[in-house]
């Protein structure tokens, strides 16, 4: 049996690499190799089965299922596509707008339905960026940073996600300052996605594109105008009601908050489409919950969770804290976005160094926010590469006729590394926290 730390954090590692490696060879789901790895490692170091099961919290799992399901609905009715087009069409005859209305819709479709958007958002930004001038690698490129940055609202799929990593981590060390940092990360990539936009913008001489002619959109269905209604009252118990807990207090909003999680409205927002009949229940349960997704995260999940059981997140810790702090923040964001060029940030990146980033926090020697966004907005952005799930994605929405064989492959790899290095510049200048004004 293996009790040595130093040797079970080797092993840990390796295990970890070779999972990726074998997944991406074989072509097979890295969770399951994951799972296994972690099946081994458990036996080495003398761990149950039953350790390997609650290394991993369920509730990650919950808030992904709860999010995809409740907004998987209003996918399959058209309203993520009526939304973008009514968008699209109030923007097309002011062209000098174009990148930032492709960044606005992307933002609010994603925070509606997630990253997986990126797909709807791409059937409409690439045609019309080509119409207008625009280069593709920057259509791309402004369409994934909205994706991303409505994905980070903590009720969408990636701020609920890491939110709930936060709240478990670190023996739920976290737990009262997650919605903290998971709005300072919001805030974070707010600033920092409008500057590389505004960037493009003019990099690519944005202000001289044509103005595009496009039909406009078909009013909307009734199933789409109770979608609507029903996405803005989900909105109103997530966001607004903890609001007012806060400012008014009371016993009656204290209780109703405690149950206005992102996981509980959304599993009761996907009974109330049921019963509405806004989609078709069998149809959003096949094609809309990313059951690939959720076995990578709990399989990797379960790995990686074996960290803190056997001792190695916190040895770990000790290792970065050697780091200077003015470095620690921008070591996590070239860590994080290296790591999702060729990765998952939901079920590779997050789950791996989102719990090391909190255990270094913990020492008081960095801003919690600060490096934690840093691994989010790191991870996620560089996500954009054509040779991760989020830039695969964002490629099937792209035409032939517009991605030119492997010119825009390449393109938006490039564009993945050139972002990266501007959020490592952003690192050394603060940003992350926006320069300590969000701290817990």
């Amino acid at each position: 049996m293996i009790t040595s730390v130093p040797i079970i954090s080797l092993l840990l590692v390796l295990f970890f690499v070779a999972a990726i490696v074998i997944a991406f060879v074989r072509k097979v789901n890295v969770g399951i190799v994951g799972l296994a790895f972690a099946i081994i490692l458990a036996a080495l170091t003398g761990l149950k089965f039953n350790n390997i099961v609650s290394a991993f919290p369920a509730s990650v799992v919950i808030t992904i299922f709860s999010v995809t399901l409740f907004f998987g609905y209003f996918a399959e009715n058209g309203t993520i596509e009526y939304m973008a087009n009514a968008i699209m069409h109030r923007f097309c005859k002011n062209s000098k707008l174009i990148p930032y209305a492709f960044f606005l819709m992307a933002m609010l479709l994603a925070a509606v339905g997630g990253c997986d958007m990126v797909v709807f958002s791409a059937a409409v930004t690439f045609p019309i960026g080509k119409a207008a001038g625009m280069k593709a690698h920057q259509t791309g490129c402004t369409t994934m940073l909205g994706s991303m940055l409505g994905s980070f609202l903590p009720w969408s799929l990636h701020g609920s996600t890491a939110k709930s990593i936060i709240e478990t981590m670190n023996d739920g060390y976290w737990a009262e300052s997650a919605n903290t940092i998971a709005w300072g990360t919001w805030l974070s990539a707010l600033a920092l996605y409008l500057i590389i936009v505004t960037v493009c913008y003019f990099a690519f001489k944005s202000y001289k594109l044509a103005d595009v002619e496009m039909k406009k959109p078909e009013p909307a269905t009734p199933v789409q105008k109770k979608s609507l209604v029903i996405i803005l009252i989900a909105f109103c118990f997530i966001v607004i009601v903890p609001i007012l807990k806060n400012v008014i207090g009371g016993a009656f909003l204290g209780t109703v908050s405690k149950f206005c999680g992102v996981a509980p409205v959304c599993l009761i927002g996907a009974l109330v489409n049921t019963i509405l009949k806004i989609g078709n229940e069998k149809d959003v349960m096949k094609k809309r919950i990313p059951w690939n997704t959720i076995t990578m995260l709990f399989g990797m999940g379960m790995l990686l969770g074996l960290g803190s059981v056997l001792g190695v997140n916190d040895y770990l810790g000790e290792l970065a804290q050697q780091l200077p702090a003015s470095a620690v923040v921008l070591f996590f964001v070239l860590l994080a976005g290296g790591m999702s060029l060729f990765s998952s940030s939901l079920s590779v990146v997050y789950p791996t160094l989102l719990p090391l980033a909190g255990a270094l926090a913990m020492t008081g020697a960095v801003n919690p926010v600060a490096v934690m966004a840093g691994v989010v907005i790191g991870s996620a952005t560089t996500a954009m590469s054509p040779l991760s799930t989020a830039g695969g994605l964002l490629l099937s929405g792209c035409p032939d006729s517009i991605a030119e064989g492997n010119e825009i492959f390449n393109k938006m790899l490039m564009m993945a590394v050139l972002c990266m290095a501007a959020l490592a510049v952003a690192a050394l200048l603060g940003m992350f926290g926006l320069w300590g004004l969000i701290r817990v």
